[in-house]
C-alpha cells in the first residue's frame, strides 16, 4: 500500500514516516510532499496523509482543496479537538488521526476504518480473515463454506488461498486452477483488474478461487507487495473477500491482519490450542489488530475430554463469539469429494453454524452499504464518524456459543 505524506513540517514528516513504517506501509522521501503540492504526486497513492495547519480557519480549506485535487481516501492528522475533527470530516477528510496519541496504533486502525467504508467510488469488499491456533481446527473446512454462504448472499465472493506451503481449498473445492497468487506475485507490475479476473477459477456456487502455489519452489516468488496487490484489486472486484491463512504470524501477513473486516480466530478445546489463541491474541495487541474485529470459534466442539468453554474462556480472557461441533464423518465425506458442506448438507450440524456466522459477517457489510448511501464520499454521516473517531458508541455483545 502506498501512502504519499501531505506536510509542510520536516520533523513532523520524519516522526511519520518513521510510524508508517514501523506499521509496515510504504511511504519513501519521494513521497514527502507539501500541503499545496498534495495533488501532484510523481504516483497515484493509495491513501493521502495529510498534516492539518495550526490554525483551525485553515483546516477546511486545506481539506477541501486536497480533496478536489485527489480520487483517494484522505486521513487527516491534528489536535484530538472536537471541533478540528468535525470540521475536517465536514470538508472531506475520510478519518482523523491523533497527532499526540499513539501514531503506529491510531494509523493501523485509520486505515483499517478507511479500508472498510470505502471511498466515492463505492463500498469497499468486506475482507475475512481465517486462521486457526493450531493445526486440525477445521480452517479450509470453514473459508470454503463461508465463502459459499457469502457467494449465496451477495451474488459472488472470492476466496483466496493464502495458505503457501500446503494450500488446498482448489482440492477441497474441485477445481483446477491454471493460475495461482505466486503467477501474480511474478507479474505484480503488471498486475491489475483484469489480470486477476483471469487468474481465478469459478466454482459453481459462484465462488471465485485464487489458488496457492502449486509447488514449494513457487512460494519465493510471493512478495507482500504482490499480496496488497491482490487483496486490493479484489476487494474492489467483490462484496466480501475470504482468505485462507495458515502461518498467520509472519511479517508478510501483517498488513493483511490488521485491514482485515474481520479475523476468525478457530480453537479447539484442548490444553495446547487454547494456549496457541492466547498468544494469537497478545501477537494481535502487539502488532494493533483491532480487537473488536477478531471473532473467537470454537472448533470441532462437542468431543469427548475436550477442556469446557467456560474454562477455556477464562484463560483466553475473552467469551468464544461462535461454535463449530464436531461432525466428522460428514465434513470428511465433503472435503474428500470435493463439495461444500452448505451444498450437500445444508441441514447438518456444520452447515447451520457456518450460516450463523456469515449472517455476523453480512451483517457488518449492510451497515457500511447503509452509510455510504447516506454520504456522498461513501463514508460514514458525520455524527456517526464522529463518534467513532472519538471513542463514543455502543460495542456489540458477543454471542456465546452453546456448551
Amino acid at each position: 500500500m502506498m501512502i504519499v505524506l501531505a506536510c509542510d513540517c520536516p520533523n513532523k514528516a520524519a516522526r511519520l514516516r518513521q510510524a508508517l513504517e514501523r506499521c509496515g506501509y510504504n511511504c519513501p522521501l519521494g513521497n514527502v510532499v507539501a500541503v499545496d503540492a498534495a495533488g501532484k504526486a510523481s504516483h497515484k497513492p493509495d491513501i493521502l496523509l495529510v498534516v492539518l495547519p495550526n490554525d483551525y480557519e485553515q483546516v477546511e480549506a486545506t481539506i477541501r482543496r486536497v480533496r478536489d485535487a485527489v480520487d483517494v481516501p484522505v486521513l487527516a492528522l491534528g489536535t484530538r479537538d472536537p471541533n478540528l475533527i468535525l470540521c475536517a470530516v465536514r470538508a472531506g477528510a475520510n478519518d482523523f488521526i491523533d497527532e499526540a496519541g499513539d501514531l503506529q496504533a491510531e494509523i493501523s486502525t485509520a486505515v483499517s476504518r478507511i479500508s472498510t467504508v470505502g471511498t466515492g467510488r463505492g463500498v469497499a469488499g468486506r475482507l475475512h480473515t481465517i486462521i486457526a491456533a493450531s493445526g486440525g481446527c477445521g480452517r479450509t473446512l470453514l473459508a470454503t463454506n463461508l465463502a459459499v454462504a457469502l457467494a449465496k448472499a451477495n451474488s459472488r465472493c472470492a476466496l483466496f488461498d493464502f495458505d503457501m506451503g500446503s494450500g488446498d481449498v482448489a482440492t477441497v473445492m474441485d477445481l483446477k486452477p491454471l493460475h495461482s497468487v505466486a503467477d501474480l506475485c511474478r507479474n505484480v507490475d503488471k498486475l491489475d483488474h483484469k489480470m486477476l479476473e483471469q487468474s481465478l477459477v469459478e466454482h459453481s456456487s459462484g465462488v471465485s478461487v485464487l489458488a496457492a502455489p502449486e509447488t514449494w519452489d513457487a512460494v519465493s516468488h510471493v512478495s507482500v507487495e504482490g499480496l496488497e496487490t491482490i487483496l486490493r484489486y479484489g476487494r474492489t472486484l467483490f462484496p466480501a473477500v475470504v482468505v485462507d491463512l495458515n502461518t498467520f504470524w509472519l511479517p508478510e501477513f501483517m498488513q493483511l491482519l490488521r485491514q482485515s473486516t474481520t479475523v476468525f480466530l478457530l480453537c479447539r478445546l484442548d490444553l495446547s490450542t487454547i494456549r496457541n489463541a492466547r498468544r494469537a491474541l497478545e501477537y494481535f495487541d502487539r502488532i494493533h489488530v483491532n480487537r473488536d474485529n477478531v471473532q473467537l470459534v470454537a472448533a470441532r466442539t462437542g468431543r469427548a475430554k475436550e477442556i469446557g468453554a467456560n474454562q477455556a474462556e477464562l484463560v483466553l480472557g475473552r467469551a468464544f463469539d461462535h461454535a463449530i461441533p464436531e461432525n466428522a464423518s460428514t465434513a470428511n465425506l465433503c472435503l474428500n469429494c470435493g463439495v461444500p458442506l452448505i451444498v450437500e448438507s445444508p441441514s447438518c450440524s456444520i452447515t447451520k453454524a457456518v450460516a450463523n456466522i456469515a449472517k455476523t459477517a453480512n451483517r457488518g457489510r449492510n451497515a457500511a452499504e447503509a452509510g455510504a448511501s447516506h454520504n456522498g464520499h461513501g463514508a460514514l454521516p458525520v455524527l456517526e464518524k464522529m463518534r467513532a473517531l472519538l471513542g463514543i458508541g455502543e460495542r456489540g455483545s458477543a454471542l456465546n456459543p452453546a456448551s
